[in-house]
């Protein structure tokens, strides 16, 4: 018997002083960032089929991670065969499979997956219009999207 579980390195390298958030006091600098995710995927990444541990790399969003940071990242995440999270529209940049899931309760009251696709499906359309951004389309990054991650 045991505990499946997930994991994730949070990274923040741009703060309050370079991008108006988040505060300057919880950034850490690159070198630190790459050298400790590659510590923790090392030490606790079982990359077996039923490997019960799991460590992905977590990039915060655009305005706290250097262009740099993400480059060195998405290569850290190829070498080591492990998963990348980040926010929507970094992940369409970088051509990755883009999969929706609910947080857990520091950033989500009611764990109701409908509610994160329809939020989703709104957000995306502010920046990228209806006409691209469908119903359809983010069901299928839901469903088959997240599936496929």
């Amino acid at each position: 018997m045991g505990c499946l579980a997930t994991l994730t390195r949070g990274s923040m390298s741009l703060g309050k002083s370079d991008s108006d958030l988040p505060p300057d006091s919880v950034i850490q600098p690159e070198d630190i960032i790459l050298q400790d995710s590659q510590r923790l995927i090392s030490k606790y990444h079982d990359n077996s089929e039923d490997g019960f541990m799991q460590i992905w790399l977590a990039l915060c969003s655009p305005f706290s991670v250097s262009t740099s940071l993400i480059q060195d990242t998405a290569q850290l995440v190829k070498e080591n065969n492990v998963m990348l999270h980040t926010q929507l529209a970094e992940t369409e940049a970088a051509g990755y499979n883009i999969g929706l899931a609910v947080n857990g309760s520091a950033s989500n009251d009611c764990s109701n997956r409908i509610q994160e696709v329809r939020q989703s499906l709104l957000q995306q359309r502010l920046r990228y219009g209806a006409k691209i951004i469908t119903a359809k389309h983010v069901i299928g990054y839901a469903t088959t999207g997240s599936a496929s991650v």
